[in-house]
């Protein structure tokens, strides 16, 4: 009798200690997830900020900003010490944010799609409680405060200064809640 209670209880001490190990775990997964996310949030923001203001023509003469809409940018970007500047594109499709680099060819003087480079930044956008797109556009003398951005279609000659709203939602939360990371870039 006293064997099956010296059992029982070693069973209930090492069932206790591993429902605290497995709860552990999965607390430790979700910051994990949690600080990831904001790590690339924070990063990808400071990118998109220092390339916005190193903005130039294109190689073969293209206008520096090329495509402009709530959800698309496109853009050219002299990145030290390359000679030519690359297409940089970054658009938003529901949940996913995608960034696409396309390298001049100096062989065919022109930029080559096939060359292009397809990353998916984001796959965890929260697009039920972003009240504005991924970018906002604003002209000379226009207040980020106080007036309303330019509105699609955009002039892109009147664009003067962009807003970036980045707004995600961590992977593995059961009640994620959405954090949102802003920029404000004046065009150089």
């Amino acid at each position: 009798m006293e064997l099956v209670l010296c059992i029982a209880i070693s069973t209930l001490i090492i069932l206790t200690v591993s429902q605290f190990f497995i709860a552990a775990s999965s607390q430790s997964t979700q910051l994990e997830s949690t600080l990831d996310t904001e790590f690339a949030a924070r990063r990808f923001v400071a990118e998109i900020t220092e390339e916005i203001k190193r903005i130039t023509s294109g190689a073969t003469g293209e206008a520096a900003l090329t495509t402009a809409s709530e959800n698309r940018l496109t853009f050219y970007y002299l990145q030290k010490p390359h000679t030519f500047p690359k297409k940089i594109q970054y658009e938003r499709e529901n949940h996913i944010l995608r960034k696409i680099i396309t390298p001049y060819d100096q062989n065919t003087n022109s930029y080559n799609e096939a060359g292009a480079v397809e990353t998916v930044l984001f796959t965890t956008l929260n697009d039920e409680h972003a009240q504005t797109g991924l970018f906002s556009f604003y002209s000379a003398g226009q207040s980020v405060y106080t007036d309303n951005p330019l509105e699609e279609p955009i002039d892109i000659a009147q664009i003067s200064l962009i807003t970036v709203t980045l707004i995600v939602e961590s992977k593995n939360m059961s009640n994620p809640k959405p954090k949102t990371y802003q920029t404000f870039v004046q065009l150089p």
